[in-house]
């Protein structure tokens, strides 16, 4: 469990400010769309799909659903 803390607390660090952001709209939420991100965030839509694919693949966020229902959550 620490080395997951810590692998986390390392990944974090060199993060983008809006990935932070998204992470934590995830957290407290419990869940995220773009939707929400865009309209939290205020930021671009192409913007938010691209640091929600960067948190995929660095495996932060797991995505749930296809198209139109798709949402992510914190893993």
């Amino acid at each position: 469990m620490l080395e997951k803390k810590i692998r986390n607390e390392e990944l974090l660090s060199d993060i983008p400010p809006l990935s932070r952001d998204l992470l934590q709209i995830a957290k407290e939420r419990g869940r995220l769309t773009v939707r929400d991100a865009v309209a939290v965030t205020g930021a671009n839509r192409n913007t938010v799909k691209a640091h929600i694919k960067q948190l995929v693949r660095r495996e932060l966020l797991q995505q749930e659903g296809i198209g139109k229902g798709t949402w992510y959550r914190l893993l």
